[in-house]
């Protein structure tokens, strides 16, 4: 009788150390493994299994191959014809992927589809995949200085794709706020995305409750792609303090209302989220019915907030001056513009607003007799402000933080 009890109970130790999915596939390595509720769905539909010694291996890397497969099984009503191919198991799936756009040779590091995936890489995959059925617009807001704490490690092309996995909701990151994007994806982790992205409940999308923000469109050339009316929010960056800085987002919410010809001028707020600024195009003429290529020569001023690295860098805030031979003194900008600046004047320069503005004016008369010497002053205003005027070819003042 203790024989067989003794049995009953080894027998019982063993089933409990092992993970069921509903169609009774085993996998003796996942029970308490934190991806568990995310592999064995998964299982269940057939677009991922484990491994003939019934483990699943969830922290095992995980192979571009393997991975760019897994994405295809993903699509429902997408069809791969496997039979009569008797070479390498995966062309039929990498050959659909590239039919899709879902991979690119450029990324593919010569056709080396056998290699371990990327974090960044696997991010690109997931999200060209998710569009093919899915309309995911474009990032929501600037989450770096939030959500993504190694955001400079990020290869250049990537940045968009990582900001879609948090805006959509289909990563956390990792712990310390970090997305790893140089890091090798593991098998839980590539479950953990994929379930995701076939369940939108599953989904947990950067939390931005409280964080100072602003609601615009973007309608500008992004690299060889034009964008138009993708509704963003944009949200204050991070300053020095470690704290949102709301300054950014109350000059945005100033012009955004005024776009259009305002008197003598024509206002145009923007973002650009390649290179991660907002700000504000102010031309000397109607520009409603213009192409691109006739309204860029009338841009006279331009008024950028740097949002990359706004923490750390010393020029949050930049004009420029353009058309300068147009322009030989500096009371024309102040004829047609005079408004516009006096408001950016006095809101960033507060008492010192005049003095300030003074020395914009004599630097930019002086410099107008000598385009190509270099003439450069540094202000230290009683509000922390940093101000530096430089006329060389262009005329531009770099402003820092408030402090």
């Amino acid at each position: 009788m203790k024989k067989i009890l003794m049995v009953i109970i080894s027998l019982l130790m063993v089933f409990t150390s092992l993970s069921f999915a509903d169609n009774g596939i085993v996998f003796s390595d996942m029970t308490g493994h934190w991806s568990k509720d995310y592999v064995l769905p998964l299982t269940e539909t057939g677009i991922i299994g484990g491994y003939e010694d019934g483990t699943f291996r969830p922290d095992a890397p995980i192979k571009a191959d393997e991975f760019i497969t897994l994405c295809i099984k993903s699509l429902d009503g997408v069809t791969v014809d496997t039979q009569g191919n008797t070479g390498y198991w995966a062309t039929p799936y990498i050959n659909k992927a590239y039919e899709l756009g879902i991979i690119t040779d450029k990324e593919m590091d010569e056709g080396n589809f056998e290699r371990q995936l990327s974090r960044q890489d696997m991010a690109s995959f997931v999200i060209r995949t998710l569009k093919q059925t899915e309309d995911v617009g474009y990032p929501t807001g600037l989450y770096k200085a939030y959500e993504i704490t190694d955001y400079t490690r990020i290869s250049d092309g990537k940045h968009q794709d990582i900001m879609l996995l948090y805006t959509v909701g289909l990563t956390n990151g990792k712990p310390g706020k970090v997305f790893d994007p140089q890091g090798t994806l593991t098998r839980g982790e590539a479950s953990v995305v994929l379930y995701r992205m076939l369940n939108k409940d599953a989904r947990q999308p950067v939390q931005t409750k409280g964080i100072p923000s602003v609601d615009t469109v973007y309608d500008r050339r992004v690299g060889q792609e034009i964008w138009y009316d993708v509704p963003t929010t944009l949200f204050a960056p991070i300053g020095a303090d470690g704290q949102p800085d709301v300054e950014a987002v109350e000059l945005f919410k100033h012009f955004s209302p005024l776009e259009g010809m305002n008197g003598t001028e024509y206002i145009k707020p923007y973002f650009n989220p390649v290179s991660e600024n907002m700000g504000v195009f102010v031309y000397d003429t109607d520009i409603t019915d213009m192409g691109y290529l006739e309204y860029v020569p009338h841009v006279d001023v331009e008024f950028v907030i740097n949002m990359s690295d706004y923490a750390t860098r010393p020029d949050n805030y930049t004009f420029c001056f353009r058309n300068r031979g147009r322009n030989p003194k500096y009371e024309n900008y102040d004829a047609l513009h005079g408004e516009t600046l006096d408001y950016l004047y006095d809101y960033l320069f507060e008492d010192q607003a005049d003095e300030v503005k003074n020395k914009i004016i004599s630097i930019y008369d002086q410099g107008q007799r000598d385009y190509e010497s270099q003439i450069q002053e540094v202000l230290t205003l009683n509000n922390g402000r940093s101000v530096q005027i430089t006329s060389q070819n262009d005329f531009t003042v770099f402003i820092g933080q408030k402090k």
